[in-house]
């Protein structure tokens, strides 16, 4: 199983590599080689990179705080949030103001005055060890404002559909990168156990849109009923355009998972 994690995460520092480097290398669009090679109509080009970039920008944003979902028994809540940093520091105040006024906002009522924040982090070590550093090191300076959980998220690097069903069906079950059913497991459990205080989940990566979206239209699929499409809609209209491909392609694994796996036939069509 570790050999086969390897593999993979090989083949994805790979495949980043190379789309970058050529999309650097491009004297133009037309110099692409990804330009003519649409997906999720958008291509993997320069200008799709830089616009990654821009919202990539390592300044928390309240506009891209969301309250996802809260249990009526528990009183736990999951959001999802761009990276809550602010000039190089964890914006602790300002992500409690935000959480404060979504929650107001959808509920009319004001947060639990005592709750544990738990930080959920998507970054990884390769690309994003500066800013996991700084989270890291908030919540082991200051315990007693909440606890940070590290999880990292790759998406895929192929679509299912590429494959026959019997192939399909074979990759499904094996691990993946990031291993994201066990992220939502953790996710559930979290969300569904009733604490001594209440636990605020803020689930986030670096802009809040693509590893948060797949992470957060999964969770939509397993515990909230919403069917692939429903799920992978959202994720684009929060982000005001198409998932990337890499994150696209892991939601879309998942999805076969929850319904050939586990059963879960309120994930209709995949496509």
């Amino acid at each position: 199983m570790l050999n086969i994690r390897l593999l993979l995460l090989f083949l994805n520092l790979s495949l980043l590599g190379a789309i970058s480097s050529h999309a650097v290398a491009a004297r133009d669009e037309s110099d692409s080689p990804f330009v003519s090679s649409e997906v999720n109509n958008l291509p993997y080009d320069r200008e799709w990179l830089k616009t990654l970039e821009r919202e990539a920008e390592s300044t928390f944003k309240p506009e891209r705080l969301h309250l996802v979902h809260c249990d009526d028994v528990s009183g736990n809540c999951l959001f999802r949030s761009n990276l809550p940093l602010k000039n190089g520091k964890f914006a602790y105040d300002d992500l409690l103001v935000s959480m404060r006024k979504v929650y107001r906002t959808r509920f009319g009522s004001s947060l639990p005055a005592r709750f544990e924040l738990v930080d959920v982090s998507l970054l990884n070590w390769f690309t994003d060890a500066q800013a996991l550093q700084v989270e890291q090191k908030y919540f082991r300076q200051y315990p007693a404002r909440g606890r940070f959980i590290h999880h990292a998220i790759y998406g895929a690097l192929s679509s299912p559909d590429a494959y026959p069903d019997t192939i399909k069906d074979w990759l499904e079950v094996l691990p993946s990168m990031g291993e994201i059913n066990d992220l939502q497991d953790d996710l559930g459990h979290m969300i569904s156990t009733v604490q001594d205080r209440p636990q605020m989940v803020v689930v986030h990566c670096r802009a809040g849109h693509d590893r948060t979206g797949e992470v957060i239209a999964a969770y939509q699929m397993r515990y909230l009923g919403m069917s692939y499409r429903e799920a992978y809609a959202k994720a684009n209209a929060v982000a005001k355009r198409p998932l990337n491909p890499l994150s696209r392609y892991g939601l879309m694994w998942y999805a076969y998972y929850l319904k050939d796996v586990l059963g879960i036939s309120s994930v209709g069509d995949i496509e």
